[in-house]
């Protein structure tokens, strides 16, 4: 401060010969410029210690309030901005949290599906199908002449009788199978009932074995309707009579020959149940029983002419690939 004083005033003093003299002074050691000389040592001094009083009269003077409170206000001013920007920083945190979320936008509709087309149905080819079966039943035979005989001498006719038997059957195609069966036919005479003492006993009977031919005509569903045909040996067509305990007979072999319609229901790939009707021809001539009983008149031709039914299962073995009995033809 003091050097600022000294190299800004002109300090006028008044010297001991009453004069005033002008010192210019640059420095504390009392060099001045050239040209300037000072009259004494005493104006210099007077000069220095005037200077220097000053200043400190000027560094006791208070301090004006607005004065005093700038360097504060300017020291505050960073704080004030940093506030500032918090309370703007807090404001929009406060709006954001009190700002609604939006909603997600809409998910665009799912594009319908189209259904995949359904699968074509796979229909069962039943070729190398293999059925093998058991059937009852029952038929009614002409078998005149015998009968003629037997109501001669007091017996009931042979009309009719139980039948049963095997089948297998074999699928060639989708419409045609061929098979064969193997079956018992025929039945007793009963004697009269009036008659006493020891009676004999007198029937006829036929094991037929056919080789069938079959048409798969229609199906609906699990229902089959199939026409059929057969023909084959009338074997064994034998004429009997038992009496006290022992039996003589004569024997055979003959011509079978049926036709029909069966029914069959397909409730599965390996079961059926079905039912028939046909009418046969089945005749064997001029059996012989003359040598066994020693009557000229003992031959007879035996037929089982006729209609008949029968029902039975049959199980099949072979193909069972998916599609089923209900594929229809």
């Amino acid at each position: 401060m003091a050097r600022d004083c000294i190299s800004e005033a002109a300090l006028r003093v008044t010297s001991g010969d009453g004069k005033s003299s002008r010192v210019r002074a640059k420095t504390p050691a009392g060099l001045v410029r050239p040209g300037f000389a000072l009259r004494s040592t005493l104006p210099w001094a007077a000069a220095l210690a005037l200077c220097t009083g000053s200043a400190l009269a000027r560094a006791a003077e208070p301090v004006a309030p607005w004065a005093a409170a700038a360097p504060a206000d300017t020291a505050s001013a960073p704080a004030d901005t940093a506030r500032a920007r918090a309370d703007t920083t807090g404001a929009r945190a406060d709006t954001a949290a009190i700002a609604p979320v939006p909603a997600p936008a809409p998910k665009p509709a799912a594009a319908a599906r189209t259904p995949a087309p359904p699968a074509p149905e796979t229909k069962r080819d039943p070729k190398g199908d293999v059925g093998f079966g058991i059937f009852f039943g029952s038929g009614s035979y002409d078998n005149d002449p015998f009968n003629d005989d037997l109501e001669a001498i007091g017996y009931s006719r042979i009309e009719s009788g139980l039948e049963y038997g095997l089948m297998l059957d074999y699928r060639v195609s989708q419409r045609f199978s061929i098979g064969a069966e193997l079956s018992h036919i025929g039945a007793d005479s009963s004697p009269p009932s009036a008659t006493s003492g020891p009676t004999a006993t007198y029937g006829v009977s036929a094991a037929p074995f056919i080789v069938n031919f079959t048409f798969h005509a229609l199906k609906a569903g699990v229902m089959e309707l199939e026409p059929f045909g057969g023909v084959g040996p009338l074997l064994g067509t034998t004429v009997r009579a038992a009496a006290d305990g022992f039996e003589i007979e004569a024997q055979k072999t003959g011509f079978y020959a049926h036709a029909g319609v069966t029914a069959e229901a397909r409730v599965s790939t390996m079961f059926s149940f079905w039912l028939r009707g046909f009418v046969r021809r089945a005749s064997a001539s001029k059996v012989d029983l003359r040598t066994s009983t020693g009557d000229p008149d003992a031959v007879w031709d035996v037929d089982f002419n006729g209609t008949g039914f029968s029902f039975g299962a049959k199980i099949y073995f072979g193909k069972t690939e998916p599609g089923g009995p209900s594929d229809e033809y």
